[in-house]
């Protein structure tokens, strides 16, 4: 994939953003995510702007953190 200088804006924004919030669930976007798969969550929109990528990734973060409390409340 070759990033656009746009791609690539929010790709930092989304890590330096992930990165300031590991504790709070956007650990899985530090140590798993590629920048692939940022741009892929980012998708097809229009977005343009730092903080709607951020949002639109978060929409992410959070199904996953949901399904992490989820497997952690049946844990023996």
């Amino acid at each position: 994939m070759k990033e656009t200088t746009d791609q690539a804006r929010l790709i930092a924004a989304v890590r330096k953003h992930a990165e300031a919030n590991y504790p709070k669930g956007w650990d899985v976007i530090v140590e798993c995510w590629t920048d692939e798969q940022i741009v892929e969550a980012i998708g097809e929109t229009n977005v343009k702007s730092e903080l709607g990528a951020i949002r639109l990734v978060s929409s992410h973060v959070k199904l996953w953190n949901e399904r992490r409390r989820e497997v952690e409340s049946t844990a023996f």
